[in-house]
């Protein structure tokens, strides 16, 4: 009878206890392009951030693989730049940006309560970013698991540190704000720019896919063959700055809004609902930090087909 009893107690921790994949997912090494979008909130101007793995490096003996800040999606264009250099270590992701120290971007093999720290830090604008000798460190706080659009279920890192919190996925990265290098960025301007990771492609396949400006991988898009935007918006949010509430108001009589999602200027959902009433929505903010947000709404089919910005003082 004890034997039965410790056998079911085993059974029952067993089927409590998280399970995560079995299989372990690595970073890209070759032919990857980790899209990021943002805009305005004062301008309304839209911009893009595209950095591609592509072709091998030596530096002081040791193979990298090379990142290049892209012009467009094309990963050999004459007009994109070489930002950083990559190898992979086990489960980390390792970079060497010049006039840095060699740095870990990446480790994958965290437990919840381990802390990784960084040297580099920086901050992103439309254009770019720039980078700085700094110490700074992020702690895993949970770990859980994801499915992504290619239907793998693939490990996911959340983090927070003294500046702001972050989010990895296995074999991706990072999916908050600035995306691949967003672990090393410590700064956000008061210029009004936001970012979003968008994508991640590789390979010519798009292995994961949360774009809050548009519905594919490369929205609003130009190069010299190649022109492809995003849909009108027809999304209006009011009043702005808000203090208390915001209305949401979807003029479109064709379209019928479904659900909704509200995010903080790191890319993190703070809201969200389904919508069954008409194209007209009102929603308390009244505890929301002061800060940008973005709204976005959606049809049955989980098409973006609105999304607008707002200041909440």
């Amino acid at each position: 009878m004890k034997k039965l009893a410790s056998l079911l107690i085993g059974v029952k921790l067993l089927c409590c206890t998280p399970t995560f994949g079995q299989n372990y997912f690595p970073f890209p090494d070759s032919n990857a392009i980790w899209n990021t979008v943002g805009n305005n909130i004062f301008t309304s101007g839209e911009f893009r951030t595209r950095y591609g793995l592509f072709g091998d490096t030596i530096i002081n003996s040791t193979p990298y693989h090379k990142i290049y800040d892209l012009f467009d999606t094309n990963l050999i264009h004459k007009n994109s730049s070489y930002f950083a250099a990559m190898r992979l270590e086990e489960k980390k992701v390792i970079i060497q940006i010049q006039d840095f120290p060699e740095t870990i971007l990446y480790d994958f093999s965290l437990n919840v309560g381990d802390t990784i720290w960084y040297e580099i830090g920086g901050c992103a604008y439309s254009s770019g970013c720039d980078l700085w000798p700094q110490s700074h460190w992020k702690t895993v706080t949970a770990i859980d698991t994801i499915t992504i659009d290619n239907g793998d279920q693939r490990k996911r890192w959340h983090l927070e540190s003294d500046f702001m919190s972050d989010t990895w996925i296995e074999g991706i990265g990072s999916v908050a704000w600035y995306g691949l290098f967003n672990p090393i960025i410590t700064d956000i301007l008061t210029n009004g720019d936001n970012f979003y990771f968008a994508c991640l492609k590789q390979n010519e396949q798009v292995v994961y896919l949360n774009n809050p400006l548009c519905n594919v991988c490369f929205c609003q898009l130009y190069t010299e063959i190649a022109q492809t935007k995003c849909p009108e918006n027809r999304l209006t949010v009011f009043p702005n700055p808000a203090k208390d509430r915001i209305i949401i108001q979807y003029n479109d009589i064709d379209k019928r809004m479904h659900s909704l999602k509200i995010f903080n200027s790191l890319g993190i959902t703070l809201f969200e609902k389904h919508v069954h009433t008409d194209n007209k929505l009102e929603i308390s903010v009244g505890e929301f930090l002061k800060g940008f947000y973005t709204v976005i709404v959606f049809d049955k089919s989980k098409q973006i087909i609105g999304l607008n910005k707002f200041i909440k003082e």
